[in-house]
């Protein structure tokens, strides 16, 4: 589901050029998909990087980096 909602969330604003969104990316994070998980060989967060995703890649950084220092 995460891999889909950075896709749509990009593809949303390619085609509109309205403002780059993450509801759902920041939602599914919550909940806890993992952004490290590998799907074809890469990771979420890699396809995010490489499509250009600027705003998911740094929300999945920043969860990625709380999850490793939880009490920070």
């Amino acid at each position: 589901m995460l891999r889909h909602a950075i896709d749509i969330e990009w593809d949303s604003h390619v085609q509109t050029r309205d403002p780059l969104r993450v509801n759902v990316t920041a939602y599914l994070l919550a909940r806890g998909a993992d952004p490290l998980r590998v799907i074809g060989g890469k990771t979420i967060l890699a396809e995010a990087e490489d499509c250009g995703h600027w705003l998911a890649v740094d929300i999945m950084k920043a969860w990625i980096e709380r999850a490793k220092n939880p009490s920070e």
